[in-house]
């Protein structure tokens, strides 16, 4: 159910992102986040398609939506467009970890 759910995501950002987000110059993230992100967030997370417990690690809809785009520029592009773009994604990776880490010092400090 959540492999479907991230699949979804995915598919959904892959295909209608650049249809939404062309005609709209500098506020394109924010049109297409309103018409594409919420609408699979809802359909993802709140009705449960992506199952979440405070007992467990979350991984958000970015990380599919991640990992569908890039196995989608692999086939596109190939493999050396694709490793071209790894710096990027290890830098959204260090980001996300940063993320993580800051968003567990807050909770413990919440809790104390």
């Amino acid at each position: 159910r959540g492999i479907l759910a991230y699949a979804f995501s995915g598919l959904m950002v892959g295909l209608l992102w650049p249809l939404v987000a062309a005609p709209f110059g500098s506020f394109a993230g924010l049109v297409a986040g309103l018409i594409i992100i919420a609408p699979t967030w809802y359909v993802s997370h709140y009705l449960g398609l992506i199952p979440q417990s405070k007992s467990q690690v979350a991984i958000d809809m970015g990380a599919g939506i991640g990992t569908s785009l890039m196995v989608r520029g692999f086939l596109d592009h190939g493999l050396s467009q694709t490793l071209m773009a790894m710096p990027t994604f290890l830098c959204l990776a260090l980001g996300a970890s940063l993320a993580g880490w800051l968003y567990a010092r807050i909770e413990r400090g919440g809790r104390k």
